[in-house]
């Protein structure tokens, strides 16, 4: 049976960019220019090289543990690291999510594994809220060991991988998010090989017993999806306000795929979900994070700033003093900054009122995802072949 794609590679696309002058001025933002003592010229980049890791402006990171498996997603919550890991079709043992305590470990512990080809389902994608992590795990039609009738599940877990639990059945889960003590999820069809439009359900995580949870149209399971008539769906995020969803739509699929913004407060099933950000290039990497206020993009469309969107209008600006990048990735923001890695090997913060750029960490192989709680930020690189977390001081 064909296997859905690992969901947060989509929502975290590992796009790498640059910024003008590793561990330097961001572009747009003019370099101090100097003449050393001897009256003679400074040094080119190339031929001064790379900054040091310990060099002016750059913390010193403290690595957390690494997998030999690449990294497809990042989150930080409750004194724990996870990520969720993807591999080829043979190596199963690895495929699902590791955890790490924030102090990190010599090895990280297996919380979830996908199951076997073999079986009626295959893997989707995670959540996680404190001490937990929710995952999919998607049916394919006509096929499998029960030919197909087993749409799809969520289950639960605790992160030292003990006491599973069945959460609800479901239509095709895909994409989870965890926001403001709901579940919620992804419909999607397309990811299973069938076809038909997406939507996107609801249900307090204490279950689907609980009162207001709104799945989806399964047989057996009443209520109606958060959001219907969906496209294909690539990116599912949250932030204390707001639940966005990125989807194309169903009756024109293409690669301009629409973000759309709904109330945690609302239910989109009566008040229609708003499109906030047309346009976005699904057929790129991208990246998406939300404070409730602005939702902080970067694609292939973007060639290479940062938006910053005004949820409650919709209107996009270029990020202030950000410049443009080359490929910025790994968009995360906290309650006073917004960050993201560059191919140059740097991860930087700004203020995210504007201002000047500051670096976080420099001269790293290939950060990509990055994440941050009250006294760190963390972010992922790739040396000698293994998948890296490291972590250094919050600005």
């Amino acid at each position: 049976m064909r296997r859905p794609a690992f969901a947060l590679a989509a929502m975290l696309g590992a796009t790498l960019g640059m910024a003008v002058g590793a561990c330097r001025a961001v572009a747009g933002i003019k370099d101090i220019e100097y003449i050393a003592a001897d009256s003679e010229p400074p040094l080119s980049d190339a031929e001064a090289g790379p900054p040091s890791p310990d060099a002016p402006g750059c913390s010193s990171t403290t690595r957390l543990f690494s997998t030999p498996d690449p990294l497809q997603s990042l989150a930080v919550t409750g004194g724990d690291v996870i990520v969720g890991v993807a591999v080829g079709p043979g190596s199963l043992a690895s495929q699902g999510v590791l955890d790490c305590t924030t102090a990190g470990c010599s090895s990280p512990s297996t919380v979830v594994r996908a199951p076997d080809d073999a079986g009626a389902l295959s893997w989707g994608s995670f959540a996680t809220s404190p001490g937990f992590v929710y995952y999919s795990l998607t049916g394919s039609p006509g096929s499998g060991d029960d030919g197909g009738v087993l749409w799809g599940l969520i289950d639960t877990v605790l992160l030292d991988g003990t006491n599973p639990n069945k959460y609800i059945l479901a239509e095709y889960p895909y994409l989870l998010v965890v926001a403001g003590g709901s579940l919620y999820w992804v419909n999607d069809p397309t990811q299973a090989g069938d076809t038909g439009s997406s939507t996107l359900s609801q249900c307090p995580l204490a279950g689907p017993d609980s009162p207001g949870c709104k799945p989806s149209n399964v047989p057996g399971v009443p209520g109606n999806a958060w959001i219907a008539n969906l496209g294909h769906t690539y990116s599912l995020f949250a932030d204390s306000t707001n639940v966005y969803v990125l989807a194309d739509d169903p009756s024109s699929a293409s690669s301009a795929a629409t973000l759309y913004a709904c109330s945690l407060a609302t239910s989109c099933a009566t008040s229609p979900p708003r499109a906030i950000f047309k346009g976005v290039d699904a057929s790129s990497a991208f990246s998406f994070a939300g404070d409730g206020t602005y939702v902080y993009a970067t694609d292939a469309a973007t060639a290479g700033q940062i938006m910053r969107i005004q949820v409650s209008s919709g209107t996009a600006v270029a990020m202030p003093g950000v410049g443009t990048q080359q490929s910025p990735t790994g968009l995360a923001v906290d309650g006073t900054y917004l960050y993201w890695a560059t191919s140059t090997g740097d991860v930087y913060a700004i203020d995210k009122s504007g201002g000047s750029p500051t670096v976080v960490a420099c001269n790293q192989a290939q950060p990509s995802l990055v994440a941050t709680d009250d006294a760190s930020v963390y972010f992922t690189v790739t040396e000698n072949g293994e998948s890296v977390v490291n972590k250094v001081p919050r600005p």
